[in-house]
């Protein structure tokens, strides 16, 4: 578990989806895979230097043929949103380009 970065300079974590995965083989439940990354996006956007944080959007493919394809791809998605939540900004790379994500509510007011 992270407890606090200590690097001074750019930081990248390199996948959400494999961290994810791991977590969920190692028996966590859907609560603590939550919680954690919570925090993990906490202590990462509270650092002064910048991190860039890669993940995979497994929601818009193939609906999953068993259970613990569909609980994946949905623990996935929260942790992506708690990264996302954090984020000065989000990107969506598709084919080669980047398209930027931003909260919709945000714009409206």
């Amino acid at each position: 578990m992270i407890t606090q970065l200590t690097i001074r300079d750019f930081a990248i974590v390199d996948r959400l989806t494999v961290w994810v995965a791991n977590l969920v083989e190692r028996g966590d439940t859907d609560q603590q895979i939550d919680e954690v990354a919570e925090a993990a996006a906490a202590l990462a956007a509270a650092r002064d230097e910048p991190t860039v944080v890669v993940s995979n959007e497994v929601g818009l493919g193939v609906h999953p043929a068993t259970a613990v394809g569909r609980r994946y791809r949905d623990v996935l998605g929260r942790v992506n949103q708690a990264w996302g939540r954090r984020a000065e900004r989000t990107l969506l790379l598709v084919a080669g380009r980047a398209v930027r994500l931003d909260d919709p509510l945000l714009l409206l007011s």
